[in-house]
């Protein structure tokens, strides 16, 4: 199992960009095709543009995400050589309309194939403009190719209590609470971390950090 799993991940991320539309999960209704997702690859690396949307992704959306600091292109390139694309257990996707127009980013983190259990990362709108839904689109098709191409059993997620709208797109998705973490504000040499707040009782709670589970029981979704 583990060796399929990594050969699955490895696969994905090693296609050249002359091959890359075969290895694109697509994003579909039945026959008709809306977008698809596009792993991101080693030739990703040497594509600038493509590495500057993804800085400007994050920067504009730090305030969803528990460490914010200075985003860079360096800084977002150094992450996908080193903690993306070497990984067995991590990948990222971008998100694309029918015309391939980038919208959006979804990924998948700390993939187990023994627990069989996976955690949605860095799930980000991008473009606004363009593919009205097509998050919820790209967040349903990921998950259903995590129970049946990955065989997952679970797949958990980790949001801020104040991200509603990504809260009620997972509800949606049949994702379900099952934690909520109190959160405290620290700021050193200009980097920004949400931490737990634990025994400390002398602190005010800033914000939460909910964890929110989806399970697969018999080819469905749990209730």
């Amino acid at each position: 199992m583990r060796k399929r799993l990594n050969r699955i991940i490895k696969q994905l991320k090693d296609v050249n960009t002359d091959q890359i539309s075969a290895y694109c999960i697509p994003l579909k209704i039945g026959e008709t095709k809306f977008g698809r997702l596009r792993p991101i690859t080693v030739d990703s690396i040497a594509n600038r543009a493509e590495i500057e949307m993804l800085a400007n992704w994050r920067k504009d959306r730090q305030e969803f995400f528990t460490t914010q600091f200075n985003v860079t292109v360096e800084s977002t390139k150094k992450w996908l050589e080193e903690k993306i694309l070497p990984s067995d257990s991590n990948i990222l996707f971008i998100v694309e309309n029918e015309e391939h127009i980038p919208i959006g980013q979804v990924g998948l983190c700390d993939i187990d194939h023994q627990k069989k259990y996976c955690l949605f990362d860095n799930i980000l709108r991008g473009d606004t403009q363009h593919f009205k839904g097509g998050m919820k689109f790209a967040c349903s098709t990921l998950l259903n190719w995590c129970f049946k191409v990955l065989n997952m059993e679970t797949v958990y997620l980790k949001v801020l209590s104040d991200n509603e709208r990504a809260i009620r797109l997972y509800k949606e998705l049949g994702f379900q609470e099952i934690q909520k973490m109190p959160l405290i504000n620290q700021t050193e040499n200009g980097i920004t971390k949400w931490i737990p707040l634990i025994n400390q009782p002398f602190y005010e709670v800033q914000r939460y950090l909910i964890t929110m589970r989806a399970v697969q029981i018999n080819g469905s979704l749990k209730d």
